[in-house]
């Protein structure tokens, strides 16, 4: 390959029967090379703009690279705000998709400027090619976190370069992980095919795992360029896939009540301390369990991005009433800030609390109870009244369903203390709730129409102040079971009190819309992993 004086690194073969074929890898089973890196620091100037293009210094090799290009136009993408009916050229009209990136050609001195904050899943392959003195340039604007571009697994890698030429890429965080799709799989690949010599390929100062790892030194090995004749080359720019955060729980007990052990799951983004996502489970209060949430999608970009994730039980109703609940929640909370910095590696500072239905019910209750404030909330089709007709009236919706019989709704529940209900009979009690209007009664213990005031202290939008955390909420506005109405009635609250909040609205989108495998859900969790590094860093 040519590169500047030095061979490239050279691997074992990349398919069967091709001998030809040379690949280096860096960090994928390799310890040796991964060691290598570690530690490397990153030292870099960040200024506003297109100027905000990273100049990073490698001492280990002493080899000083800067983004300095000529540039023709400039492209901006913002995977919040940005729109790809857009044409790009400002901050203001920036596209939104690595979709648009990828079907786009770009002349050389071209930018494409990601915003910081913002996250995609997928792949990054911009096409086009630069040439002397003006290379194509990716980098960053804006403030915040790096851009984070996650392959998740279903793509061989998360940035891709075929036969092109002339490009300098630097800060920004590219991972590969999850259990399935290709292998092997790399976060960085640049490839060249009978394309003759390939050169100008700058990678520098990209993170991986929340981890800085400077690329400068395997430049310098090699990859700048595929020499006509050699056939075909791939070489994979480590570190290509962070080492995989561990998706199977350590189990705690985080509080006793009488006999009753309530549970909590640790899910680790890795050692070190790390901000935490305090998980809530959904199920009206009444079943449910701490296992069944957050989605497994959803998990591993929160963990991708270096959160812990800790998903807790609570006790249920009818048999506790809301008010001990939110106090499992409060203890839980606690439980976190005060054993979580020994036991996991929690940042007590750095706590957000995120949960779906009644779980994202609780996450509003806790930006009125819990102390310190978390640092930001996320519903998944939550609700801020549980005394309105909704919840205290017979459902339209349900009672469409046959009538569930109060023998056998109450046979399912009463027997106890429960924190883990994940059985028929106890949704079977959910439904005859709704059929008779009658869960404002079973789960707080009072009758909404003759003591509404008992009511008062558990309704999230009654309660919200300037102090309020920043809130992120997300809901279908056709869902059946939790009326989208809830959620644009806590972000007229939240406005009226000034505190900062995001309502994405998922148009067609049904009650757990998040159990759908498509783009909407897909650009929902982006955005909500774009809403956390802006809150917990």
């Amino acid at each position: 390959m040519a590169g500047i004086g030095m061979p490239a690194l050279q691997g074992g073969s990349a398919g069967a029967g091709r001998p030809d074929v040379q690949e280096a890898w860096a960090g994928v089973g390799r310890p040796d090379v991964q060691d290598a890196w570690a530690g490397v620091g990153r030292p870099a100037l960040q200024r506003k703009g297109l100027d905000r293009m990273v100049c990073c210094s490698v001492l280990t090799l002493a080899l000083s690279l800067v983004c300095s290009v000529a540039l023709a136009a400039a492209y901006y993408v913002d995977s919040v705000a940005g729109e790809d009916g857009h044409d790009g050229l400002s901050e203001a009209a920036a596209w939104r998709s690595l979709e648009k990136v990828n079907a786009t050609t770009f002349a050389p001195g071209d930018a494409i400027l990601l915003k910081r904050g913002s996250v995609w899943t997928g792949q990054l392959w911009p096409k086009g090619s630069g040439e002397e003195g003006r290379p194509i340039a990716v980098g960053s604007y804006g403030e915040g976190a790096r851009p984070a571009v996650h392959a998740a697994g279903q793509h061989f890698e998360g940035l891709r370069l075929y036969n092109q030429h002339h490009w300098e890429i630097c800060d920004l965080e590219i991972t590969n992980l999850g259990p399935d799709g290709p292998a092997p799989r790399a976060g960085v690949r640049v490839l060249g095919e009978d394309a003759g010599v390939l050169t100008h390929t700058h990678l520098r100062d990209l993170e991986a795992s929340m981890k800085p790892v400077a690329l400068a030194a395997l430049i310098l090995l090699g990859v700048l360029g595929c020499a006509a004749g050699d056939g075909r080359q791939d070489v994979a720019i480590g570190p290509i896939a962070p080492r995989k955060a561990a998706v199977e729980p350590r189990t705690f007990v985080y509080k006793r009540v009488g006999g009753c052990e309530i549970k909590a799951d640790v899910y680790s983004a890795g050692d070190g301390t790390r901000p935490v996502i305090l998980w809530v489970h959904g199920g009206a209060l009444i079943f449910g369990s701490r296992g069944g949430d957050p989605r497994r999608s959803l998990l591993e970009q929160f963990l991708g991005a270096g959160y812990h994730v800790v998903s807790i039980d609570y006790r249920l109703a009818p048999e506790t009433k809301l008010p001990e609940i939110a106090k499992d929640l409060q203890d839980a909370y606690r439980w976190v800030r005060e054993r979580g910095p020994a036991l996991f590696g929690a940042d007590p500072e750095r706590v957000a609390v995120a949960g779906g239905s009644a779980g994202g019910y609780l996450t509003l209750l806790a930006g009125c109870l819990l102390r310190p404030r978390p640092r930001a909330l996320v519903s998944f089709y939550g609700y801020g009244d549980i005394v309105g007709d909704w919840y205290s009236r017979p459902d339209p919706y349900y009672c469409k369903a046959p009538l569930v019989p109060a023998k056998e709704a109450y046979a399912a529940v009463g027997h106890g203390r429960v924190t883990e209900g994940d059985t028929p009979g106890r949704e079977r009690f959910y439904l005859y709730c709704r059929q008779h209007g009658l869960w404002p009664r079973e789960v707080v213990g009072h009758d909404p129409d003759s003591e509404p005031e008992a009511f008062d202290p558990w309704c999230p939008v009654r309660h919200v102040e300037a102090a309020y955390p920043p809130t992120l909420l997300l809901h279908g506005d056709q869902d059946t079971d939790v009326p989208y109405q809830q959620s644009v009635m806590m972000a007229e609250a939240l406005c009226r009190a000034g505190v900062k909040h995001e309502l994405i609205t998922i148009s067609g989108g049904g009650h757990v819309f998040d159990r759908e495998d498509n783009e909407a859900t897909r650009q929902a969790f982006s955005r909500v992993v774009a809403f956390l590094r802006r809150w917990l860093r």
